[in-house]
């Protein structure tokens, strides 16, 4: 059914935003706890405010932008790359497999909502946080981890009660995980793409559509 809304309720505005590391990691980071995008979060803060602070916005009253808080055309609207990059601050140390999603996570968080949804969804999958089995801790050293473990990773999901396309899905954000921290030197001895390569229908009964008898 096609998401029909009326112009005035129509999102055509766009603003851009720059967060220090932290506050575009929490910025994901609530989104996922409230189940919605990162933009309608804020756009829910925006109204939150705007009704304790009785804004004339709230109405439909627009009120009239203060000279101070225009920017020039040029600075409204940057290249992407100058929009979204973070100024590496400090070396980030990385040792365990939680800091290692949270620092994905930051590093992804530019990305769409269905992607960010997908991606919180595997977390949650993969560190038991939807109520199954924990595959890898939070608490697991990096230094522990190997190409085994992660093959060992790749069977426990293979035989998991998960339709074929949800556990190539999964599969399919692990390796983009390990794939991270291997190009910056966090993990060694591992292949992401070999270790966390995707399910073929040979491998996984349900990819196959069942015979239907005829007589």
């Amino acid at each position: 059914m096609v998401n029909f809304k009326e112009p005035q309720h129509r999102a055509s505005e766009t603003a851009t935003f720059r967060f220090t590391r932290e506050d575009k990691a929490l910025l994901a980071d609530l989104s996922r706890i409230e189940g919605c995008s990162r933009t309608e979060l804020l756009r829910r803060l925006l109204r939150e405010r705007a009704m304790r602070s009785d804004s004339p916005a709230w109405d439909g009253r627009l009120p009239e932008v203060p000279a101070e808080f225009q920017a020039p055309p040029e600075i409204l609207t940057p290249p992407v790359e100058e929009a979204v990059a973070v100024p590496d601050e400090e070396p980030v140390v990385i040792s365990t497999f939680g800091q290692l999603l949270f620092e994905f996570q930051a590093h992804s968080g530019v990305r769409g909502a269905r992607v960010q949804q997908e991606l919180d969804d595997t977390v949650r999958f993969v560190t038991g946080a939807d109520g199954g089995e924990a595959l890898l801790s939070k608490e697991l050293s990096l230094q522990s981890i190997n190409g085994t473990m992660l093959q060992d990773v790749r069977e426990k999901i293979r035989v998991r009660q998960l339709r074929f396309p949800a556990k190539n899905l999964h599969l399919t954000y692990l390796r983009m995980i390990f794939n991270f921290a291997v190009t910056r030197g966090l993990l060694t001895g591992v292949d992401p793409a070999e270790d966390l390569r995707s399910l073929t229908a040979r491998e996984v009964a349900d990819a196959l559509p069942l015979s239907i008898r005829t007589t």
